[in-house]
């Protein structure tokens, strides 16, 4: 008697390469067949993505507005999208993350119609999220939009079938707003360890942008203004000021890059270098270009986002400078295990990159502990049985 196949949706919104990873060991599972759903319009880097037996890669694609008005009505035609690939496909379970919420909303009413099951993988609390840039920019509807997006979103994960989380801090804030405990399981984020290996600095990459000779702080990944770019600026100044010859290496792209290249040319930052995101072929060469990475979070975001770029810099085996609210979980991370530097101030961020800059072979042990960490905490065989149980 043969056994019965499931068809399994994991739905990631940005196309991140970790969650593919995790796509790509599941389909190895005899019983699993998965579809790795992914909008290759979202602004980010991307996984390199590839078809494989029991793996079906499908691009639902949608450019957003970044007018929060306009950006509601793309929100509700992509509902539309996602959801008929859904009914396409008819898996028998689906999880879903760093998805938007209107769709995940709509996401979440297919299922329960088509009695599929829904796993809410929750990267970000988007309420919360929502609630501190709305306060920000003291936008008109800001309480009536929060509490809408608030309500949303809780009747989702308090209704899925399971939620995923990537942080205990998460499970104390949804246990407080009725998620059952047992319906909830930690998982905390990872990177694809076989894909970034450790290499040398000077690489392809490095030697292309004459990198391979200048000592690089390096900030590669999505940044937006919850990310407070304006530290890039007050980095910049305080190396000039004190004659740290480093390079700041931004490779980014969106709105709060064109404010910093805006800024850097106004303030004649020569320091400062702008690169688009890079091919995730050659991230590895990317990473092993810096001599400190940076991992940055305005401290009003700490208690609903962990970066999950510092996971990829400890594959890397360089050293990760973490700004961001001390009880966020990236500065538990490299504290705890002493795989990097956490600070609270942009004083600490520059007295940090000076004291490195100074006695960079003093640090090095912190470079070979952020690696030794990847490797103990980044196994994806040991990750992919615990999301199969919940799949099944």
């Amino acid at each position: 008697m043969t056994k019965k196949t499931n068809k399994v949706i994991v739905f990631d919104f940005p196309g991140h390469p970790f969650q593919y990873e995790l796509s790509e060991k599941l389909s190895l599972f005899d019983n699993l067949n998965i579809y790795h759903l992914y909008n290759a319009k979202q602004l980010g880097p991307k996984s390199s993505f590839k078809k494989k037996n029991n793996l079906n890669v499908i691009q639902v694609n949608k450019s957003f507005s970044k007018n929060f008005y306009f950006r509601f009505f793309d929100e509700i035609f992509y509902s539309f999208l996602i959801c008929f690939q859904i009914i396409k496909i008819k898996p028998n379970s689906i999880i879903s993350s760093n998805c938007p919420l209107i769709p995940q909303f709509f996401i979440y009413l297919l299922c329960n119609a088509l009695n599929v099951k829904f796993i809410f993988w929750l990267q970000d609390i988007i309420s919360i999220a929502a609630k501190e840039i709305l306060k920000k920019q003291k936008n008109f509807f800001q309480k009536i939009v929060s509490s809408v997006f608030f309500k949303i979103e809780f009747f989702i994960l308090r209704n899925s079938n399971h939620v995923i989380t990537i942080s205990d801090d998460f499970n104390r804030i949804l246990i407080e707003h009725g998620v059952k405990n047992d319906n909830i399981t930690c998982i905390p984020n990872w990177a694809p360890l076989k894909d970034i290996p450790q290499k040398k600095k000077i690489n392809s990459f490095s030697t292309k942008y004459n990198l391979e000779n200048s000592f690089n702080i390096l900030y590669s990944g999505t940044l937006g203004f919850k990310h407070n770019p304006d530290v890039i600026i007050e980095l910049s100044k305080f190396m000039i000021n004190n004659k740290i010859n480093a390079k700041i290496v931004m490779i980014s792209e969106g709105p709060a890059i064109e404010y910093l290249k805006s800024e850097s040319k106004k303030n004649d930052l020569q320091n400062i270098i702008f690169l688009p995101f890079q091919d995730f072929n050659i991230f590895p060469d990317v990473l092993a270009s810096a001599d400190i990475s940076l991992v940055m979070l305005e401290k009003s975001a700490g208690q609903f986002s962990v970066p999950s770029k510092l996971l990829s810099i400890l594959c890397s085996g360089r050293i990760p400078l973490v700004y961001v609210s001390k009880n966020n979980l990236s500065a538990r991370i490299v504290t705890d295990h002493e795989c990097g530097f956490s600070v609270d101030s942009n004083k600490e961020l520059n007295e940090m990159v000076q004291s490195i800059y100074q006695n960079f072979s003093n640090y090095q042990y912190i470079a070979e502990n952020a690696r030794s960490y990847a490797e103990k905490n980044f196994d994806i065989d040991v990750i992919s049985e615990k999301f199969r149980k919940i799949i099944l």
